[in-house]
């Protein structure tokens, strides 16, 4: 800033504090915004900064299942940063399921992408999807039944469905009921 003659009048005066108003808001706001940028930057530059930070927020959010944008407010992002509670789970037992039926576990409050069954003969099954991403989940081909001794048995089945899963569980118990436990992943 160019120094004012002795002979300044108020108008440029005014002008010069203003301008000196308007470096130290400009190094105010870029020590707020922070790196990358700087004080000596413009201010077309520290915008510019800030809008890649809020692209960059508005990216991380939408790749966690939130919905961002660039254009919403700081305030709007910071908010959803604060929603973001991460994956769910859910467990539950049920009793008294017939060796021969299939019992559906439903209104998971998201659709899981993993679950492991414990059957009263402690028999595990496990599906974890190949393709995840797809609408229908379903995938029996990728579950796996092993008896307490940790052996591949065979005749339980698990798919998952929107908003939970069925099974068919594997008994060692010849003809009676049994007893389940699960656990299903997000």
């Amino acid at each position: 800033m160019a120094q004012l003659p002795s002979t300044a009048t108020l108008k440029q005066i005014i002008a010069a504090l203003q301008e000196l108003e308007c470096i130290n808001q400009k190094a105010d706001l870029a020590s707020v915004v922070g790196s990358p940028a700087e004080m000596t930057d413009d201010v077309a530059t520290i915008i510019g900064a800030l809008q890649a930070a809020k692209n960059t927020l508005a990216a991380n959010l939408n790749a966690k299942g939130q919905t961002a944008s660039g254009s919403d407010s700081v305030q709007s992002l910071a908010d959803k940063v604060g929603e973001f509670n991460g994956k769910r789970w859910a467990t539950g037992t049920q009793s008294n399921v017939p060796i021969s039926s299939t019992s559906t576990i439903s209104g998971l409050a998201f659709t899981p992408t993993t679950v492991i069954v414990r059957s009263d003969a402690y028999c595990w099954t496990l599906v974890t999807p190949i393709f995840a991403g797809l609408s229908t989940r379903a995938d029996t081909t990728n579950s796996s039944f092993f008896s307490s001794n940790g052996m591949p048995v065979s005749g339980g089945s698990l798919s998952i469905i929107a908003n939970g899963f069925t099974v068919k569980p594997v008994y060692n118990a010849g003809g009676s009921n049994g007893n389940i436990e699960w656990i299903a992943f997000e």
